[in-house]
Order: structure tokens, then C-alpha cells, then sequence
């Protein structure tokens, strides 16, 4: 008689630093425990290798009640992670019957080790938000019973047809970052990666780093996180978010329990009245509503932002009003030129950041400060999106907080990335705009010198 199978699993922390071991544990939800089990590891990007083999134990563990929460499910096996591996990120896959896709994790460098010129966040937390595995997400859409006001990460990440409507790694990397991170690659730029959860649990950890990246949909923040990112750029780092909706939500990230290090329990109330924190100060609802607006570290925000969910009859295109500046250099755009709206460029298709704005004496739009964009955030393109489900527009720019702080870019758009798939198929890497500008920002910004050019810095 053949067992029932129905394989899951997740690793112990979203992120390990090389030289670390990292565990994982898989349960055999609708059946028996099961015998040792292949299991293999890959790094993932441009050229997937296999950096590690093994065996592990699928033991029948069911889901409880509140899947969302509380599996906490016995450990399957131990990988020790290699100190020469480099950072990037890297999947577990186990060969067993009824096994789902793969449980997907970070390595980044070894403390002391040397860094990369940047550093690239992997938007954990909107993907574990987003996540209905157990039952519940951050969401009423498709938690049957209703959205729940914390999740946690030790829980698998993948879609299940247990749970309609589901989300995690395997759909934004799929989605949003293998594009992105498979271009670096083939441009032949190295790049460190983390994810939210680093940003939050490890203090100073972007300390040597010359340039930050934020990609995709990364949505939620904590304090920690915000807070690390502003000391970056006012100490003189320079950013680049190629990702939209980006910082919206401040969340907090907690322990499971009082014994673990790691912050598995990601909390967002959405509203001060359900939120039952002690102190006001620490409520989980937009950053918007705490008085510190995303714009005032990004540029963009959501306030003006818009969102296609179920997609737009007509994605949108951007509109060139600064062609002169750097970020366009070699794209051959001109003022009123529009990109991102081809079939090879989809820029634009799920959610934005945007600005309040309006004319100026030379017919250049510039913000008019009513959702506290600073003054100082240039706009070089935007996007009206007036028709979509949320009306707004897409504003992609460039802004320093104050005259010593480096600067911050704003892509605006959280489909970024996919406008780099065609690239990379043609096997041209810097041939279309989306791949140009993308070029230009990360050269400009980890001043890079260009042939017969200036120092970009």
C-alpha cells in the first residue's frame, strides 16, 4: 500500500551568513513519516550550481489549527553552509513523493569577510505578508477566516492549493527577482544579498557597502529596518530602489519565543484599535500614520502611488522630462519619449510610488510637497495611471535627504525587473532601456568611471 504524500517544509531563518548552519524541517502533512529523502542544494542566478547534497527525514507532522502561527516542527536536517560560499540566493530541493517547490534561503557574507561594492534586500517580510500557508495571511483576500495580525516565518513559503490565492518566495522570485538578479550577473556586477529580516536583526550591517538595493515588492518595514537604512544614506550611501509600494506598512519582527534570536513572528495590526502593544508609539499601521512618511526616506510614496490587482487593461507607460540627466545616458530618449509599455518592457502592471506634483515656470513637473515628497526630488519620468483600480501615477527620481547625504533613486514601479527578462534572453544584457537605466544608476551610484567619461560619483 503506498503511503500518502504530501511533503512541506521550510528553513529555520530566512538568511545565514557563510561558515553558519542553517536547519530545515519538512513534515509529510497528510501521511506517515518517511525515510531518508534526497535532498539537494543550489545556488540560483544566471547559471544555477549545485553547491551541496543530502539526506533528510520527513516525519509526519501535522498542520494545526493555526497554521500561520505555531508549527514549530521537528528538525529534518542540518546543512552546514561552506565558508567560501559566495552570497546570493539558494534553494533546497527534497526528492520525495508529493514534495512542493523548494525551500528557498540567503547566504550573505561571513562576518569580517570583505563585501561586495553593494548590497542587494530580498523583500522577505511582504512575501511572508502576503503568504496564506496554515491558513492566514496579512490579508483578508485569501485567509478564509478572516486576516490575522501576525505571521510567522517558520512556516513553508511556497503556494498550496490547501490555501488558495497563496503567496512567498517561489512567486516573487519568479516573478520579480531572478530577473534581477540574473542581469547582475550577466553585466558582470557583484553584488551582495540579504534579506528584510538582516536588515533588522543584525545591527551596522551595511557598514562598508557603497550602494543599497531594494528590488520587487518590499512593502513592509520595521523600525530597526528604516532606521538602519536612514543612518546609510545620511552617513553618505547611496541607494536604489528598483521596486515600488516600497516601505508602506511598519511592522514589528519579534521571537517566537524567549529562547530564539531570530525575529520569526511578523506583526501588523493595520489599525491602532486592534493593534494591543502598550505603546502607541510602537502600533503597527502605515508609516504614513506615524508621522514619518516613506517619502521622506524614498522619495515616492504610496499616498500617490497607484495599483492594477487585477490587472491593468492598459499597464501605463513612462513619460521622459529630464532626458539630459545621467539616468538616461545612451537610452536616445528625448523629452515626451515613452518606455516600459511594450511587451518586452512591462513596467508597469501591479503597484507604484508616486508624488503629488505639478508644473513649473519651465513646464517640467516638480512635487508640489502636499505628501511630504521633499522639495528636492527630481522627477525624471512619470506615469499616469489614472485608470487604474487605484488611481495615481508612477514617479520615477532621484533625491538626496541633505547636502551630505547620498543619494536615494526611485524606480517606482515593483515590475522593474521584468523589464530586464528581455535583456537577458537576447542575450544583449544592455539592450534595451530598462537595462540601460538600470546601468546608469548602479555605475553612477558606486561611482564608476566610464570610458572617455567623468568619474560618476
Amino acid at each position: 500500500m503506498r503511503l500518502r504524500a504530501r511533503v512541506r517544509g521550510y528553513a529555520g531563518r530566512q538568511s545565514v551568513a557563510a561558515g553558519e548552519r542553517l536547519e530545515f524541517f519538512f513534515s509529510n502533512i497528510d501521511g506517515a513519516d518517511l525515510g531518508p529523502c534526497p535532498i539537494r542544494v543550489v545556488r540560483l542566478g544566471l547559471r544555477p550550481s549545485e553547491v551541496a547534497r543530502g539526506l533528510a527525514v520527513v516525519l509526519a507532522q501535522p498542520v494545526p489549527a493555526s497554521g500561520w502561527l505555531d508549527n514549530h516542527w521537528r528538525s529534518s536536517w542540518t546543512l552546514d553552509v561552506g565558508p567560501d560560499w559566495p552570497s546570493g540566493v539558494y534553494r533546497a530541493d527534497i526528492a520525495a513523493a508529493g514534495a512542493a517547490l523548494g525551500v528557498y534561503f540567503v547566504v550573505r557574507p561571513a562576518p569580517g569577510k570583505p563585501k561586495a561594492p553593494m548590497v542587494v534586500q530580498l523583500p522577505t517580510t511582504t512575501m511572508n505578508a502576503y503568504n496564506n500557508w496554515g491558513g492566514a495571511s496579512l490579508y483578508g483576500y485569501n485567509s478564509p477566516g478572516g486576516a490575522v495580525g501576525a505571521v510567522s516565518f517558520a512556516r513553508p513559503q511556497q503556494p498550496d492549493a490547501a490555501w488558495p490565492r497563496g503567496y512567498g518566495f517561489e512567486p516573487e522570485w519568479q516573478t520579480r527577482i531572478a530577473a534581477f538578479a540574473s542581469w547582475l550577473e550577466a553585466a558582470g556586477y557583484v553584488a551582495d544579498f540579504i534579506t528584510d529580516n538582516d536588515l533588522h536583526e543584525v545591527p551596522n550591517l551595511l557598514d562598508g557597502y557603497r550602494l543599497f538595493v531594494s528590488i520587487g515588492h518590499d512593502e513592509y518595514w520595521s523600525t530597526a529596518m528604516r532606521d538602519q537604512f536612514d543612518r546609510f544614506v545620511d552617513a553618505g550611501g547611496n541607494a536604489a530602489i528598483f521596486g515600488g509600494n516600497t516601505c508602506y506598512w511598519r511592522i514589528r519582527l519579534e521571537p517566537e519565543n524567549p529562547s530564539s534570536s531570530a525575529s520569526q513572528l511578523q506583526i501588523c495590526h493595520r489599525t491602532t484599535g486592534a493593534d494591543p502593544h502598550p505603546d502607541p508609539a510602537a502600533h503597527t499601521v502605515t508609516w504614513r500614520e506615524t508621522g514619518y512618511p516613506e517619502n521622506l526616506s524614498f522619495g515616492a510614496g504610496w499616498a500617490e502611488g497607484a495599483g492594477a490587482w487585477r490587472g491593468a487593461a492598459e499597464p501605463g507607460a513612462f513619460t521622459v522630462w529630464r532626458p539630459d540627466h545621467w539616468a538616461f545616458e545612451d537610452t536616445g530618449l528625448t523629452i515626451g519619449d515613452q518606455f516600459g509599455n511594450t511587451e518586452a518592457e512591462p513596467l508597469l502592471g501591479y503597484e507604484t510610488n508616486g508624488v503629488a506634483w505639478r508644473f513649473d515656470d519651465q513646464g517640467l513637473p516638480v512635487p508640489t510637497g502636499t505628501d511630504s515628497t521633499p522639495s528636492g526630488y527630481e522627477i525624471l519620468a512619470l506615469a499616469d495611471l489614472s485608470h487604474w483600480d487605484t488611481p495615481g501615477n508612477a514617479a520615477l527620481g532621484v533625491f538626496a535627504r541633505s547636502s551630505r547625504s547620498g543619494l536615494v533613486f526611485n524606480a517606482g514601479t515593483t515590475d522593474w525587473a521584468k523589464g530586464l527578462s528581455a535583456a537577458i534572453a537576447s542575450n544583449a544584457v544592455f539592450s534595451n532601456v530598462t537595462a540601460k537605466i538600470t546601468r546608469n544608476v548602479i555605475d553612477h551610484l558606486l561611482g564608476k568611471r566610464r570610458p572617455g567619461g567623468q568619474d560618476q560619483a
